[in-house]
């Protein structure tokens, strides 16, 4: 009890000369003794005094000395000690208690604490998750392929009158192999007459192409950068919580406890287009499957630069018109050269039927007689046959000429008009954007050191190992912020616990002013220790004793006028 306690730590320079006073006023605090004041103030501070079978427990405050073996003591009554036993709580609105049920449920659900102003300090990372497939590769658009056909694909729903071919840089030794790989396909097209068909051409990792949808957890955590708290509020927000990103633009910060079985999950959605898209978004978050309210977007993705080779693209539109004035060219020479061949053939003729038609009548011209004009006339018509056949082997070779030089001309014509096709410089086209966090991965080599730069992470931030003892060490001392109607836990806590009240009703036979000094207690903080060599000490186990209490924070409100007792005060 009280009075045994006391008299275990009597002063052992006063304990002998306890002594019986009438002369003490309780009320107003002063009594005089038969000590010198000197020897009052240095052997004690706390005073015992019965009346009327009521032990007063009192604060020495102060002793003044009236003569060689007479002072006057002041003293305060001590309201919590003398009326302990005396009060009940009839109902109190609790800021900060020590709580009966200290779990990482509990506070998740918001049963046992309610979040504190404290400060948190830098926050550093202690979990990282991010998607495992690396690489990257170069997707070429297009509304035809290399062979000219036209193409179209659909891609989650929507619909693209161009397909894309993947160029994967992991198929490749080296950098220059990938950009030559991509560089033949682009002159396939062109060669194809399809270069004027690219849309454009994108850079995306390789989890465009993995197994999609991904997805992202961390687990409920059980320490914060390393350390195990003893207070398991530090396990929640703020002082451990997720963050899902990207590195490309804004963040989201998701909270343990708003998961519905307290660990972090996001899916990750890559959405291939010319435009790539991906997004990321909690899953079972906030009550909700699919929480897209705090989705993360990607939609930067580099757009390629690239050329196209003018002339052969020029060639590969016109290269059947070509053919046709080379071919015409010659059908035009060899018609030329066999009309004035048919023209030849047929002087040739007209000169053999001449001359033996002249031979004719001079054989004629021998029977009648007439010798001189039949080989006059003989002569006159072969002569004229003759001519005829110079004359048609002159048109000849004119023709022949002209036709050469008319081909030759527009041979050359048309071999100029393909020489200065070939000078055309390359046509440039697509875009020139980059994407500086998803560029930097491969800075690296092969980027594994820079997983994760210009994709989605879900990683786990956490105050500091120093900040998170400061912490765990002021909850040891003030417990958790409560803010809950109802009666203060006691006697639930291995060595001490703390409570503090914004307003307490008691009940109880004790004079007003001493029941307003134990409200006040209340209202200030009181820590209560169950053992004197312990007292002070915050860093013993103080576990909770009640561990399958259900917790009190939202129970209903007990009103008792007579109010509740505990004695186990």
């Amino acid at each position: 009890t009280q009075e045994i306690w006391f008299r275990q730590h009597e002063s052992p320079t006063l304990s002998s000369r306890a002594a019986t006073y009438t002369n003490i006023n309780i009320m107003r605090g002063t009594m005089i003794v038969n000590y010198d004041a000197e020897t009052i103030l240095n052997g004690a501070n706390y005073i015992m005094i019965k009346n009327k079978n009521k032990w007063y427990y009192c604060f020495l405050t102060g002793a003044v000395q009236n003569s060689v073996n007479s002072s006057t003591v002041s003293f305060e009554v001590d309201a919590l000690q003398t009326y302990l036993f005396d009060y009940g709580i009839v109902q109190a609105y609790i800021e900060r208690e020590h709580v009966t049920n200290d779990t990482v449920q509990n506070i998740y659900t918001g049963k046992s604490a309610l979040k504190d102003q404290l400060e948190c300090g830098d926050y550093i990372i202690d979990e990282r998750k991010t998607n495992s497939l690396g690489g990257y590769s170069v997707i070429v658009w297009s509304a035809q392929n290399a062979s000219g056909s036209q193409t179209s694909s659909t891609h989650y729903g929507l619909y693209n009158g161009v397909d894309g071919h993947r160029i994967n840089r992991s198929s490749y030794g080296n950098d220059n192999d990938f950009a030559n790989a991509i560089n033949d396909y682009i002159n396939d097209l062109t060669e194809a007459g399809a270069g004027d068909s690219i849309v454009g051409i994108c850079q995306v990792p390789n989890t465009f192409y993995g197994n999609n949808p991904y997805t992202l957890t961390i687990n409920t955590p059980d320490a914060v950068d390393n350390y195990t708290p003893r207070n398991k509020i530090l396990l929640s927000y703020p002082y451990t919580f997720c963050v899902a990103g990207s590195n490309t633009g804004p963040s989201s910060e998701l909270m343990f406890e708003l998961a519905d079985t307290y660990k972090v999950s996001c899916l990750c959605y890559y959405m291939l287009s010319p435009s790539p898209q991906s997004i990321m978004f909690p899953q079972n978050y906030r009550n909700i499957t699919n929480d897209v309210d705090d989705a993360i977007k990607i939609d930067a993705y580099p757009q390629c630069a690239y050329a196209i080779d003018s002339y052969k693209a020029w060639l590969a539109l016109n290269s059947n018109q070509v053919s046709a004035q080379y071919a015409n060219n010659l059908t035009n020479y060899n018609t030329a050269m066999e009309i004035a061949g048919n023209n030849r053939a047929l002087a040739d003729q007209n000169m053999l039927l001449n001359s033996i038609g002249s031979l004719g009548g001079v054989v004629s011209g021998l029977a009648t007689g007439n010798i001189m004009g039949a080989v006059g006339s003989g002569i006159s018509g072969i002569t004229g046959a003759i001519g005829s056949q110079i004359s048609a082997n002159n048109s000849y070779t004119n023709t022949k000429i002209q036709a050469s030089a008319s081909s030759a001309m527009a041979v050359r014509s048309l071999n100029a008009k393909m020489n200065d096709a070939e000078k055309m410089p390359m046509t440039p086209r697509g875009g020139s954007g980059g994407n500086a966090p998803f560029q930097y991965m491969f800075f690296a080599g092969s980027g594994a050191a820079n997983a994760g730069m210009g994709d989605f992470f879900l990683e786990r931030r956490s105050i500091k190992y120093e900040q998170a003892v400061r912490l765990d060490n002021y909850y040891d001392m003030y417990g958790y912020k409560v803010d809950r109607l109802g009666i203060p836990n006691e006697d639930h806590r291995v060595n001490y616990w703390y409570t503090k009240t914004a307003s307490i009703m008691l009940s109880g036979a004790i004079p007003y002013q001493y029941m307003s000094q134990i409200e006040a207690r209340y209202n200030s903080g009181l820590r209560w220790w169950r053992s004197e060599a312990l007292f002070g000490n915050f860093s013993i186990d103080n576990r909770t004793l009640l561990e399958a209490e259900p917790m009190r924070l939202y129970e209903p409100v007990h009103f008792d006028p007579q109010g509740v007792k505990n004695h186990g005060k």
